[in-house]
């Protein structure tokens, strides 16, 4: 792609295109919001675009813990597979447990990555539910028994995920004292 505006993306011939899944969710107000752009020139120009938290990072996480009762403690990480990341890391501190099972796109992360270049010892702690799947999903966490750390989910792809494949986690996972992840980017608060 040579350029993008809005929800659309242009190749090198010039010819345009929608992008449906937003860079994989990544721009969810669309490329070159006028305000998002706004506000990164802002942080930029301020110096705070580093690696250490900005003051603004509390302020709006006192603002999401207003709006989200249970919430306890908020980190914020630089990209959505870094936050997968550790989250996975997080839930096998807290089960002392290794194995993981996952359904959807969590980045290129090894934990994740049935592909060539990921030891074969990472890969084997790793393996797919399928997406909506009541049963099946059951059978792969029992499966996985005692040993399961996380579960890591994509709740909102293309597909919505049925309450019932959605219940059959939270039961499994909580019946194991396994954690269930949501890596969820797309819906920001609109189909909880």
């Amino acid at each position: 792609m040579t350029r993008a505006s809005g929800c659309r993306v242009w190749d090198a011939e010039g010819r345009e295109y929608v992008d449906y899944v937003m860079a994989l969710g990544a721009v969810a107000l669309g490329y070159g919001h006028p305000q998002v752009n706004r506000a990164a020139e802002q942080a930029i120009a301020a110096g705070v675009a580093g690696p250490l938290p900005p003051v603004l990072e509390e302020a709006l996480a006192d603002a999401l813990a207003m709006r989200i009762p249970w919430l306890e403690q908020l980190r914020f990480l630089k990209t959505g597979a870094e936050a997968v990341a550790a989250a996975v890391r997080l839930a096998r501190v807290a089960t002392g447990r290794e194995r993981v099972l996952g359904c959807g796109y969590h980045g290129w992360l090894d934990w994740s990555q049935g592909g060539e270049g990921v030891p074969a010892a990472t890969r084997a702690l790793y393996a797919e539910i399928p997406f909506n799947d009541v049963d099946g999903t059951r059978r792969v966490i029992r499966e996985a028994g005692d040993r399961l750390a996380v579960v890591v989910i994509e709740p909102v792809v293309v597909i919505e995920p049925t309450r019932e494949w959605l219940e059959a986690l939270r039961q499994e996972t909580t019946r194991i004292g396994a954690v269930l992840v949501f890596d969820e980017i797309k819906t920001a608060f609109r189909v909880a």
